[in-house]
């Protein structure tokens, strides 16, 4: 063949075809095999830093060819198929004890390094906000309507499934102890000489702050009763008679589902009986007012 010159693609083919199925004649040999006093030149040489940066460089221009994809993936399964063949042995059951070993010191050092550098922290917020941003975007909210969707169906088949029916079993139970207990009037605190039991610790709290101001009280009772349909009630927590106002407690910001569900019923009832003060405490209420609750 003459120097500079090139094959056509009909040559290249036939050429091909001739060769297949032939069995090269260096197949599964090593140098030491073909050359009996080989030695390996590059061995024990010390490669400089430049030169492992040019190499590497040239190396990461190669992968990202065709040729480079397609090598890339072929030492992939192999390496896969090595060390798969590799774990089914006692040294690589020995191998896998000694990595989780290792694995577990490390991850245990490296994350309470990034705790104290506080990098979660920071990392957290930054996700918060570009999710934020994200998902008030058109786009975000398509994706998060679909994910919606697809949560739903997937939780409608496990539940479903012996595993699904157990904890649905297990959330009933929490359920009804948590009707059971939510009207129960657990806490109590020491009034004219009486015991009254309250709902919540922010009521006690309250009792507590107007007892120290001299401010005389009446807790729930017939006063604190009000009718907002024929068999629907509102029970207001505190009436103060000296002022003639009724103070309803709400141990929460307003602004949340707690409060935000019970405010419906408390504007219903402010609404009906206009002639009559009320007064909502919620968190910033007390503090302002100096009740001891947090």
């Amino acid at each position: 063949m003459i120097k500079g010159s090139k094959h056509s693609k009909e040559t290249l083919k036939k050429i091909g075809l001739s060769g297949k199925g032939r069995v090269p004649w260096n197949k599964d040999k090593k140098m030491k095999d073909l050359i009996p006093n080989y030695i390996n030149p590059n061995k024990g040489k010390i490669v400089s830093l430049d030169t492992r940066k040019k190499s590497s460089e040239s190396h990461k221009k190669f992968y990202k060819t065709k040729k480079g994809k397609k090598i890339k993936e072929k030492l992939k399964i192999f390496h896969k198929k090595r060390m798969n063949d590799l774990y089914k042995t006692k040294a690589g059951d020995k191998l896998k004890e000694t990595l989780r070993n290792w694995n577990k010191k490390h991850n245990k050092e490296h994350t309470q390094k990034m705790i104290d550098n506080g990098h979660y922290k920071r990392l957290g917020k930054k996700n918060s906000k570009t999710l934020k941003k994200y998902f008030s975007t058109p786009e975000g909210k398509e994706q998060h309507r679909k994910g919606r969707i697809k949560g739903g169906k997937k939780m409608k088949i496990w539940y479903n499934t012996p595993a699904g029916i157990k904890k649905r079993k297990e959330q009933s139970i929490f359920a009804r102890k948590l009707v059971q207990n939510s009207g129960q009037k657990k806490y109590k605190i020491l009034y004219n000489k009486k015991f009254i039991y309250m709902r919540s610790k922010a009521e006690i709290a309250v009792a507590k702050y107007l007892i120290k101001n001299n401010k005389k009280f009446i807790y729930e009772g017939k006063i604190n009763t009000f009718q907002l349909s024929e068999t629907h009630f509102y029970i207001n927590d505190f009436y103060l008679p000296a002022e003639k106002l009724y103070i309803q407690v709400k141990g929460n910001y307003v602004g949340t589902y707690y409060i935000d569900n019970g405010l419906k019923k408390f504007n219903v009832v402010c609404k009906l009986y206009p002639e009559k003060n009320f007064e909502l405490w919620d968190i910033k209420k007390m503090r302002k007012l100096g009740v001891d609750y947090k």
